[in-house]
C-alpha cells in the first residue's frame, strides 16, 4: 500500500495542482498523454482516460477541503512570509558569563517560528520545502501569557470575518 502510494505521489502531487488552480482541463489534456502507458491500444485509450478523470475526481473529492483552497490562494497572492509551523523546547538557565551573581534558575522557552517566504506551483509547498526561513524568541510564562491573550483574540476575529462571509 504505502509503496503504491510512493509511486503515485508525482501524479497525486500533480493532480492536486491542478485542481488547486483550477486547471484541470489543461490538466486532464496535456497530463493524460504523458502518463499515457506507452503500450496501450488505441482502442483502449478511452478506457485508460476515463481512468485518469476518475482518479482526478478521486483526488479533488478525497483531498481537496474549501480550507485548503483558502491557504493555497493565500499562499499563491500573498506578499508577506506566510507562518507554516511552530517548534519550542523549554530550557533553564542557570548561568550567564557575564553575570557573576548569585544567580536564580530561570526557566523559559525558546519558540521557533518557520515561516514561508516564497511559494512554488507545487501543492507540497503548503507542507514544507526549500524557500522556508526562521525566527527565535525566547519567551518566560509572562510573555506566553501575552501571547496567548492577543492571539486568541485575533483567532475571535478571523472566526467572526469566516462567518460573515
Amino acid at each position: 500500500m504505502a509503496k503504491d502510494v510512493q509511486e503515485h505521489l508525482p501524479l497525486i502531487s500533480s493532480m492536486l495542482q491542478a485542481v488547486l488552480a483550477g486547471r484541470e482541463s489543461d490538466f486532464l489534456e496535456h497530463e493524460f498523454q504523458e502518463h499515457l502507458p506507452k503500450d496501450i491500444p488505441e482502442a483502449d485509450r478511452g478506457k485508460e482516460a476515463e481512468k485518469f478523470r476518475n482518479q482526478l475526481n478521486l483526488v479533488r473529492e478525497t483531498l481537496v477541503t474549501e480550507r485548503m483552497k483558502g491557504r493555497y490562494t493565500l499562499k499563491m497572492t500573498s506578499k508577506a512570509p506566510v507562518f507554516a509551523e511552530l517548534d519550542w523546547d523549554i530550557k533553564l538557565k542557570t548561568d550567564d558569563a557575564s553575570r557573576n551573581e548569585n544567580w536564580t534558575v530561570l526557566p523559559y522557552t525558546t519558540l521557533k517560528l518557520k515561516f514561508q517566504k516564497e511559494f512554488s506551483d507545487s501543492p507540497f509547498a503548503l507542507f514544507g520545502g526549500s524557500t522556508f526561513d526562521s525566527v527565535q524568541i525566547n519567551c518566560m510564562v509572562d510573555e506566553i501569557d501575552y501571547l496567548l491573550r492577543e492571539l486568541s483574540k485575533v483567532r475571535d476575529r478571523l472566526a467572526q470575518r469566516e462567518e460573515n462571509l
